[in-house]
C-alpha cells in the first residue's frame, strides 16, 4: 500500500505526469465515443466494407510518407520556437504542392491502381489519397507544434474534435454515401476536424511563404531522409498482411482482422500515444539543455509495463468471448484475431511511446535498419504461409510471434540509446545507472 500511495503522490507532483493525464483524457472521452459508435458502425458497414477501408488506410499511410518528406515528426526538435514553426510551413508548402500533382494521377490510374490491390471497389476512391494523406500530415505538425508549446489542453480537445469528425463521416457517410465510402474516407475528416480546430488557435500565420522554410528544411534533413526510408519499409511492412489477407483468405477475412486491429490498438491511442507525445517534447527539451535523459526514459517505461500487462492480460483473455456481444455474431471470428494479435500489441504499448529516443540522440541510422529488418521478416513470414498453405490464424500467429521478437530488440536499443550523453554537455555523467 505504502508503494501505490508514492505512485500516486509522484503522478500528482509531477507535471509530467499531469500531461500526460491531459492527452489521457481527451483519448479517454474519444474513445467512449468510440464504444458507443464502433458497435453501430460494424452493424452498419459489412467486413467486405472495413476490409477496402483497411487497403485504402495502408494506401495513405503510403502516400503521407512522401507528400511532406515527414519534416512533421520534426516540430519538437529545434532549440528555437521561429524554427520550429518554420518546419509547420514547411509541411504545409510540401503537403498544397504535392496534393495538386498527386490528385491528377490518382485519378487517371485508379483503375490500374485498384487491380494491383486486388480490390476494384476501391477504384473510385483512390482520388481522395492524396488530400488525405496530406491532411493527416498537416494534423500531425500542428499537434506537435500545440505540444511543444506545452498546451496539452488544447491536444487533448483536438483528439476529441477528430474522433467526432471520424464517427461523423462514418454515420452520416451511411446515408449520404454509396458503397463503404463513410467509413472509407472518415481518417481523412478525423484529419480536417483536427487541423481546422489547430490551426484556430495557432498564433503564426499559415500563408504559403517560402521564407525561412529552406534552413529549417537543411537542419532537419538527416533525420527526414532517415524517417522517410524508415516510412516507407513501414508503410510496404503494413500493406504486406493487409493485401495477403485480401488476396489469399478473401476480403470478409480481412475485415475480420482489421477490425480485430483497430480495437486492440485503442490502449496505445489512449494511454500509449499520450506518454509518447508528452516523452517526446521532454525528452527533446532535456537533450537540447545538455542533460541525460536516461531518467525520463526509466519512468516512462516502468508506468507503460505497468499499465499494459493487466490491460492486455485482459484483453487476450476476454476478446473471443466480447466481441460477438458488443460488435454482432458476424464479428465472432474477428474475437479470436483480437485475442492473438493482443500479444504483440502489448509489446508495441511498452515499446512504441519511446521509440523518438533514437531522434532525440540523433542516432538516424537506427530507424532505417529497424524497418528494414521488420520489412524482411514480415515478407518471410508470407512466403511461407503461401508455400505452406497455413490458414489466416496460423498467418497471424507467425505475424504476431514476428512482430513481437522486433519489439524486444527495439525496447533494448531504445533504453541503450537513453544512456548518451547529450553532446550538450561532455561532462554529463549518468546518474542511477
Amino acid at each position: 500500500m505504502r508503494w501505490i500511495g508514492n505512485q500516486l503522490s509522484q503522478f500528482r507532483a509531477s507535471d509530467y505526469w499531469r500531461d500526460i493525464a491531459w492527452l489521457s483524457s481527451g483519448s479517454l472521452l474519444a474513445h467512449v465515443l468510440t464504444l458507443v459508435v464502433m458497435p453501430i458502425a460494424s452493424r452498419l458497414y459489412t467486413p467486405d466494407d472495413f476490409g477496402v477501408a483497411s487497403i485504402f488506410t495502408v494506401i495513405v499511410g503510403f502516400v503521407s510518407v512522401i507528400v511532406t518528406c515527414r519534416y512533421e515528426y520534426f516540430v519538437q526538435l529545434p532549440k528555437h520556437k521561429v524554427n520550429a514553426w518554420r518546419l509547420v510551413r514547411l509541411v504545409v508548402l510540401f503537403g498544397c504542392v504535392n496534393c495538386a500533382v498527386l490528385t491528377p494521377a490518382a485519378w487517371l490510374w485508379r483503375e490500374t491502381l485498384a487491380g494491383w490491390t486486388g480490390n476494384s471497389a476501391l477504384a473510385p476512391w483512390l482520388v481522395a489519397v492524396p488530400a488525405g494523406a496530406v491532411a493527416i500530415s498537416i494534423s500531425t505538425a500542428l499537434q506537435g507544434w500545440t505540444q511543444r508549446q506545452r498546451r496539452y489542453r488544447r491536444s487533448a480537445e483536438s483528439n476529441v474534435l477528430s474522433k467526432c469528425g471520424y464517427f461523423g463521416s462514418i454515420l452520416a457517410g451511411y446515408w449520404l454515401i454509396p458503397g463503404g465510402g463513410g467509413l472509407i474516407l472518415a481518417g481523412t475528416a478525423s484529419a480536417l476536424a483536427k487541423v481546422a480546430y489547430l490551426a484556430r488557435g495557432s498564433h503564426f500565420s499559415l500563408l504559403l511563404s517560402r521564407r525561412g522554410v529552406s534552413l529549417a528544411a537543411r537542419e532537419q534533413a538527416e533525420l527526414a531522409g532517415a524517417l522517410i526510408l524508415s516510412h516507407i519499409f513501414m508503410a510496404i511492412t503494413a500493406a504486406i498482411p493487409t493485401l495477403f489477407i485480401s488476396r489469399t483468405y478473401g476480403s470478409d477475412v480481412l475485415g475480420q482482422f482489421a477490425l480485430a486491429y483497430q480495437t486492440v490498438l485503442l490502449p496505445s491511442s489512449l494511454v500509449g500515444s499520450a506518454i509518447g507525445n508528452v516523452y517526446y517534447q521532454r525528452a527533446a527539451e532535456t537533450w537540447a539543455r545538455g542533460d541525460s535523459i536516461a531518467r525520463l526514459w526509466r519512468s516512462s517505461a516502468s508506468r507503460l509495463l505497468m499499465i499494459g500487462m493487466p490491460v492486455y492480460a485482459i484483453a487476450a483473455a476476454l476478446s473471443p468471448s466480447l466481441f460477438p456481444v458488443i460488435f454482432g455474431s458476424q464479428w465472432r471470428l474477428a474475437g479470436h484475431y483480437a485475442g492473438v494479435l493482443s500479444i504483440c500489441a502489448f509489446f508495441s504499448f511498452v515499446t512504441g511511446p519511446l521509440g523518438w529516443t533514437f531522434a532525440v540522440v540523433g542516432m538516424a541510422f537506427y530507424l532505417p535498419l529497424w524497418h528494414a529488418a521488420r520489412l524482411v521478416t514480415t515478407l518471410i513470414v508470407a512466403f511461407c504461409a503461401r508455400y505452406f498453405g497455413l490458414g489466416a490464424m496460423f498467418f497471424i500467429l507467425l505475424i504476431v510471434a514476428q512482430t513481437s521478437l522486433l519489439y524486444l530488440a527495439d525496447y533494448y536499443a531504445e533504453w541503450r540509446f537513453s544512456l548518451r550523453p547529450s553532446p550538450n554537455n561532455r561532462n554529463n555523467h549518468i546518474q542511477n545507472m
